[in-house]
């Protein structure tokens, strides 16, 4: 059985896009579509506005030499963007 902290939840749960897209509709379609993509805070990732951070960060280990390691921030932005 899965724990609660496996289960990924879906950020779009709750919005309800009910009309599809067609040439007569656009102006409705759209603000259904932009309506659940800011509740969900994807915006900046669609428009490129939310700048992926560094994939490595460099830290200085005790005895002064340079230690490339992975950035945590990375991977959660890389997980939201995909």
């Amino acid at each position: 059985m899965a724990t609660g902290s496996s289960i990924a939840t879906n950020p779009f749960f709750g919005f309800q896009v009910t009309e599809k897209l067609s040439k007569t509709n656009h102006a409705l379609w759209r603000a259904q579509i932009l309506a659940a993509i800011r509740g969900a805070r994807y915006e900046g990732h669609i428009n490129g506005k939310t700048k992926a951070p560094d994939a490595e960060v460099v830290e200085k280990a005790a005895d002064g030499t340079t230690v490339t390691n992975p950035n945590p921030a990375f991977e959660t932005w890389y997980a939201r963007d995909q």
